[in-house]
């Protein structure tokens, strides 16, 4: 079977991978950049996710524990660095203890292995430079670069007879009785089934391919600081706040990098550009596409006290600096250096919704994915995998 794949991100590579390496069918994979992993692939936090938060029998709880299997397997035996820093969630306040309590729970149901319940006590013994009431411990927690396992999987599905189509971009994919059309630079070419990453613009390309308009993409995008060398010896682990249960972002965390440093962010801000990585990049189009439409306005009225509350974030790194030192108080939080921006493609629905779960559709024989936010990354292979299955499926149905 001829397959077709758009989008060369983590999630795109992994579908790729599983129909062409493991499944033996012929597979193209476009990508419009020319490298592969170019945006929220090669911009993000680098943290593999163990499962902690995601509602038990949701796809995000299921995907993120078979993701973390097949992503460690796969890094160690092609040379990928995969670090398991473990981390800590810290509670400060009596009613986040009660929270933490419920994250234990949800971690519990979803299996994730090494979880462990720390008093203030424990705490001191774990992180001495750690502040708070209680901590949940993941020592599963794990760092790897995602953009270079997008990459080494691009390579393993050329190695395996793949095509690779970078700076390639789709204009659209028509389906049809019998095949479907993946339109590109003025040619069309057919397929026999076509399974559509593109992330930041998955709504642009569904709607231009007759799919409906909704959900929509809202970006979001993270402030990253790295943090001084002195500042980088204070903990061994990442340190999360514990999350405000009303929305879907994680918060102001440290969090180690690859290469032995820590880092300080992000946390969540709405964007001017969907692929604007630099402080000062506005696009007008992505700006009228969301003011544009109800859906946007639903939302932004939903979540006005949120946006106020953080726009300070915005102007620079004080006030995160300031979030940092209340987990560790030792933190200087002098010289940091910013990083550049991770940005979020985070789908919401017609009622103004935030999705919370991995949104996948079809029409006919193409298959979008509509929301893959975190833990898109690390659930990447499994939900590759979902994905190809969902395509093989007979399309006319």
């Amino acid at each position: 079977m001829k397959l077709a794949v758009v989008g060369g991100g983590i999630v795109g590579a992994s579908a790729a991978f599983e129909a062409g390496v493991v499944g033996g069918h012929e597979v193209v994979l476009y990508e419009k950049e020319h490298t592969i992993g170019e945006h929220q692939s090669g911009h993000n936090s680098g943290v593999v996710h163990a499962g902690l938060y995601y509602s038990p029998g949701s796809l995000k709880a299921s995907l993120c524990r078979r993701g973390v299997a097949k992503l460690r397997s796969f890094a160690e035996s092609h040379g990928v660095s995969y670090q398991e820093s473990g981390k800590l969630i810290v509670a400060q306040k009596a009613t986040e203890v009660e929270q933490l309590r419920n994250i234990e729970e949800t971690a519990r149901a979803n299996g994730v292995p090494g979880v462990d319940w720390l008093s203030d006590r424990d705490i001191l013994d774990v992180e001495p430079n750690v502040s708070g009431l209680a901590a949940l411990r993941s020592s599963a927690t794990a760092i790897v670069d995602f953009q270079a396992v997008a990459r080494r999987l691009a390579t393993e599905l050329a190695r395996y007879g793949g095509q690779i189509r970078t700076g390639s971009p789709v204009d659209r994919v028509i389906t049809g009785p019998d095949s479907a059309q993946v339109e590109s630079m003025g040619k069309s070419e057919s397929y026999d089934r076509v399974i559509v990453c593109a992330g930041l613009q998955s709504d642009r390309l569904a709607e231009a391919s007759g799919a409906d308009k909704y959900p929509l993409i809202v970006p979001f995008y993270g402030s990253y600081y790295k943090l001084n060398d002195s500042d980088s010896t204070l903990v061994k682990h990442a340190i999360y706040p514990v999350p405000d249960p009303r929305y879907p972002f994680l918060g102001v965390h440290i969090t180690p990098r690859i290469d032995g440093s820590f880092m300080l962010g992000p946390s969540a801000y709405l964007s001017t550009s969907r692929e604007g990585y630099s402080s000062d990049f506005f696009n007008s189009n992505d700006m009228r596409s969301m003011v544009g439409s109800l859906g946007f306005w639903k939302m932004a009225l939903t979540n006005a006290t949120q946006a106020v509350k953080l726009f300070p974030d915005v102007v620079g790194p004080r006030n995160l600096i300031r979030g940092a030192k209340r987990l560790v108080p030792a933190m200087s939080g002098h010289e940091v250096v910013r990083l550049e921006r991770g940005i979020r493609a985070q789908a919401v629905g017609a009622n103004g919704q935030l999705e919370d779960d991995f949104v996948l559709e079809r029409v006919g024989r193409v298959i979008f994915l509509r929301n893959a936010p975190s833990p898109g990354a690390t659930s990447a292979m499994a939900l590759g995998e979902e994905l190809v299955k969902m395509a093989l499926m007979d399309g006319r149905k």
